[in-house]
């Protein structure tokens, strides 16, 4: 009888441990999971950042190129004709967005490009 009793005990005893680590292991994240949640956050954050940067360069644009209608009577030919025409600073401007906006869909490329290697 006590062997049995003892039996019992030991069986309830790993029960109750595997019960209470599954409960624990269902608590917690995954670090899978986690990884890819952050993954899409940082797209989502470059996504965001790209259209921002683009946003800021169309208003750059629209800005001058009503000044430059103003100036010379007509609309520009091309965006090189613009920008020749704007003023040094905001000249520098827009290069320096047109290169963060490179920087930023290159970056978009690169991790597409990772995701689809996966």
């Amino acid at each position: 009888m006590k062997k049995v009793l003892m039996i019992l005990a030991l069986v309830t005893s790993i029960a109750a441990v595997v019960g209470i680590g599954a409960k624990l292991d269902a608590r917690f994240a995954k670090a899978d999971v986690v990884s890819a949640v952050s993954e899409r956050l940082d797209n989502k954050i470059l996504r965001d950042r790209r259209d921002a940067i683009q946003e800021r360069l169309w208003k750059l644009e629209d800005r001058h190129a009503e000044g430059f209608w103003a100036d010379k009577g007509r609309a520009h030919d091309d965006i090189e004709e613009l920008v020749a025409w704007m003023t040094s600073a905001s000249r520098d401007q827009w290069r320096r967005l047109v290169a963060d906006l490179e920087e930023v869909e290159a970056e978009l490329e690169r991790r597409a490009k990772e995701d689809d290697d996966d």
